[in-house]
């Protein structure tokens, strides 16, 4: 099928309130400093995908309301494609609230207009038509989770549009559904959630999970990959059998201006590579390392911009990799 956008980036967004506090104590008043707003998972894989030489159309639900035209405002001004995006006049738009304690981060979140995104919304032809489909937050789309975002990735395989896939981290999220995606999805995960989905803990043991859940093998050239505080570490279907590609970040470590959005922002790197790169990976060519570097680079360049809304470049990332 003929490709009128490179990403269609899909799924929950929010509003994320983001404080920096000390250790809570329950039942009593916690002092929060340093208070800030930011678009949210998917906002954050938007805006890291904004200075891109790459097509960008969104679809998720937001409500009628202040919170929502915030959303769009933040990601039409870069020229994020916002046509699909449903406002939603019944439900209030998702919002978070992120505390930093100590360096650890814990959400607490409302999914609000999000729980009614569902396939009915997606414009016809808006995953097929696209390179890549970008999922953010599968598991906690009540709407959409199961037989309908299956259905999804099953046209998306038929049209040759390439799939990555996101998890929630939401204590209620739903994986139940997850094994029968595998085969149409490339999926990454964090540490954790890995962890939650398997049992295991070291990194290939929890590709090795989740490479066995699969119903049927998946085609050559698709890929599980888990994220690292480090870097990310790829297991990839070549053939009857998986290579592993083991990317050390080389910017882990150095300072960064805050740490929130960073998985989000390394997603939107390897879709944006896969994009820049989709003869060769459909040919089966494609070199993750390379990729992993790339999307490596993505997230330290989102996450030591000096100003939440300043997109950054191809030749900002070609700067970092050399």
């Amino acid at each position: 099928m003929e490709k009128k956008r490179d990403i269609a980036v899909i799924g929950l967004s929010c509003v994320d309130c983001i404080g920096t506090g000390y250790r809570c104590r329950w039942h009593v008043q916690n002092p929060v400093r340093d208070l800030r707003f930011s678009p949210g998972g998917l906002g954050n894989a938007l805006t890291a995908l904004s200075g891109l030489p790459l097509q960008v159309s969104a679809c998720t639900r937001v409500g009628a309301d202040p919170f929502g035209d915030y959303l769009l405002a933040r990601w039409r001004a870069p020229g994020i494609d916002t046509e699909a995006v449903v406002r939603d006049g019944a439900n209030a738009t998702g919002f978070a609230f992120i505390l930093n304690q100590d360096g650890e981060r814990t959400p607490f979140y409302a999914a609000g207009a999000n729980a009614k995104l569902s396939l009915d919304d997606l414009r016809v032809g808006f995953c097929e038509e696209s390179r890549c489909a970008l999922v953010l937050f599968a598991g906690a789309l009540p709407s959409l989770d199961g037989k309908p975002m299956l259905e999804m990735f099953r046209h998306c395989r038929e049209a040759g549009t390439v799939v990555i896939l996101d998890v929630s981290d939401s204590v209620e999220a739903d994986y139940r559904a997850l094994a029968s995606y595998l085969p149409y999805a490339n999926l990454v995960v964090n540490g954790e959630e890995g962890r939650r989905l398997t049992g295991m803990r070291e990194p290939a043991r929890i590709l090795t999970a989740l490479a066995n859940m699969a119903p049927q093998e998946p085609p050559a050239n698709s890929f599980l990959a888990i994220t690292r505080r480090d870097g990310i570490l790829f297991s990839i279907q070549a053939g009857k059998e998986r290579a592993r590609v083991d990317m050390t970040s080389p910017f882990f470590g150095r300072p960064v201006r805050n740490v929130v959005g960073a998985g989000d922002a390394l997603r939107a790197g390897l879709a944006a590579f896969i994009c820049l790169h989709y003869d060769e990976y459909t040919a089966g060519r494609l070199d993750f390392g390379a990729a992993g570097l790339f999307a490596c680079a993505t997230s330290y360049a989102y996450l030591s911009r000096d100003r939440d809304e300043r997109p950054f470049t191809l030749s900002d990332l070609a700067h970092l990799m050399a």
